[in-house]
């Protein structure tokens, strides 16, 4: 904590630095300076010495504005603003355009001209207290999904399995440590996503456009329930697509592509390329892909959008792959550790499920990080 605030108070001695340079050449009435801060530390107040809580405290932090030129010193607004509010009134004080796919607005008619009716009434907020290992892709995903799930509570790993749809009750979506949530857990979720919804809903009615899907109801409820049950790591399955798709809000520790082919063509486009792009959305910058695409222009898509935001890409058949015995059982190899993972008999039916094997095999390698080994003997219980 001292050297935390040692570097608040260095910060803020270099901020009065600039307000005296600007004073000193006269730059101070036409500059726009803005106020924020790293809404995280409270002193120990809430028991966290950490960022990663949003309190009331953080929600109610004053953005403070000096733009002598234009704003009456002393003003005050109680509207909602957020940091992605900074680029559209810097365009905006500027003369500038700003651009249509820019988020945020302007803070410009707040600041000149006081209270607007139109101005939002409520903001989304979370950040993503447990990383995830998020899959996407045409065939695969669930089983993927599953495997790696089952790997990582092998290694001792709490673990959240969120996929679609359910077989007989909704609750089958939201699993933790391989069970499904209970009735109770699900209630409560939903209940508090409901009012959220209701808004949500009332709003796009007014301008004639589309509430929140079934689909992103589940993912909020989800991420609740996982949340309150303090996993370590939740494994996402996306429904369709990815890049558009709502488990894509997730803090993925390794993203997973597999089998590409043609699907939901009405949404994805109709060609493999097009479709491959979609599911490549899930890919963040600098985080692991594993690219279980074998069709050439599919795999070629995945990684390009991974070379493009500087996420190391492994390759099926490169980077790791399976060697087949018989219909049930398989060794699992990665080539840049050389180690091998051998003989594991598979509970899932199907030859197929050798290559989701792999994949999930490197996955949860990943998804524990370097100062964890995947433990053979645990993947053999996963598997």
């Amino acid at each position: 904590m001292q050297d935390y605030l040692a570097t608040v108070a260095s910060v803020d001695d270099n901020i009065g630095r600039l307000l005296d340079y600007l004073d000193a050449n006269g730059l101070t009435e036409n500059t726009l300076i803005v106020y924020t801060s790293d809404q995280g530390f409270f002193l120990g107040d809430h028991g966290w010495y950490d960022k990663r809580f949003m309190y009331e405290e953080s929600l109610r932090m004053p953005l403070i504005i000096r733009y002598p030129k234009a704003i009456a010193a002393g003003s005050v607004s109680d509207d909602i603003v957020l940091n992605l509010d900074f680029a559209p009134t810097f365009l905006d004080f500027a003369g500038a355009t700003i651009p249509e796919t820019m988020q945020g607005q302007s803070l410009r008619p707040l600041l000149l001209d006081g209270v607007q009716t139109d101005w939002r009434t409520s903001m989304y907020y979370h950040y993503f207290e447990f990383p995830a290992v998020h899959i996407a892709g045409t065939k695969g995903k669930g089983s993927t999904a599953a495997m790696v799930d089952a790997i990582l509570r092998a290694q001792g790993l709490r673990t959240g399995l969120y996929t679609s749809p359910h077989l007989e009750r909704i609750e089958e979506r939201f699993a933790i440590d391989g069970r499904p949530c209970s009735a109770d857990d699900f209630v409560a979720a939903a209940q508090q996503v409901e009012a959220a919804v209701a808004e949500l809903d009332a709003r796009a009615n007014g301008n004639a456009i589309s509430g929140p899907t079934y689909f992103e109801i589940t993912t909020a409820i989800g991420m609740l329930i996982f949340a309150r049950a303090n996993v370590d790591l939740a494994v996402r399955e996306v429904g369709l697509g990815g890049r558009l798709e709502s488990t894509n809000v997730c803090r993925a520790r390794v993203g997973v592509i597999t089998s590409i082919s043609f699907d939901h063509t009405q949404q994805l486009g109709n060609t493999i390329e097009s479709i491959a792009t979609e599911k490549a959305g899930i890919i963040k910058p600098s985080v692991p892909v594993v690219n279980g695409a074998t069709h050439p222009q599919a795999a070629e898509v995945v990684r390009e959008t991974a070379h493009r935001v500087g996420s190391p890409v492994y390759e099926q058949d490169v980077d790791f792959g399976y060697r087949a015995r018989g219909d049930h059982q398989c060794t699992v190899w990665l080539n840049e550790e050389n180690i091998e993972f051998d003989d594991f008999r598979l509970a899932m039916f199907g030859r197929h499920q050798f290559a989701n094997a792999a994949l999930a095999v490197i996955a949860a390698r990943l998804a524990l990080g370097q100062d964890r080994r995947l433990m053979p003997s645990n993947v053999r219980a996963g598997l």
